[in-house]
């Protein structure tokens, strides 16, 4: 059955990248549990921009830790394998504004909360 997109949860890159950065230990087994606890749900849900985010991240030489492109291609292959993946549009766009000028947030939460699935 698929999972209709108010049922689904929408992760934030920090998510991510703590469920793969072990140096913040705390933040890293809470996030790799959020994750699993989601995937197990099948409520997991991303935006695009949320894997490309976690790809630059990741792959920063200068930002420990830093993967190599094909862990981070093999990363971003399971999120798409076991979450929801909303692509960023112009539609999207335009519902975020709708919804920073109507409800006075940011863009950024506005884009995560207001564009996908709507």
């Amino acid at each position: 059955m698929k999972t209709r997109a108010r049922d689904l949860v929408l992760v934030d890159t920090n998510v991510v990248v703590y469920a793969h950065d072990p140096t913040n230990p705390e933040k890293h087994e809470i996030a790799r549990r959020l994750l699993s606890d989601l995937k197990t749900a099948q409520r997991l849900a991303y935006t695009a921009q949320v894997l490309n985010e976690f790809c630059s991240r990741m792959l920063r030489p200068d930002r420990p830790p830093a993967l190599t492109p094909e862990h981070v291609r093999e990363v971003v292959a399971d999120l798409q394998a076991t979450g929801e993946v909303f692509p960023l549009t112009g539609e999207a766009t335009s519902l975020a504004m709708d919804a920073v000028i109507a409800y006075k947030m940011s863009f950024w939460d506005a884009l995560l909360g207001h564009g996908p699935g709507k």
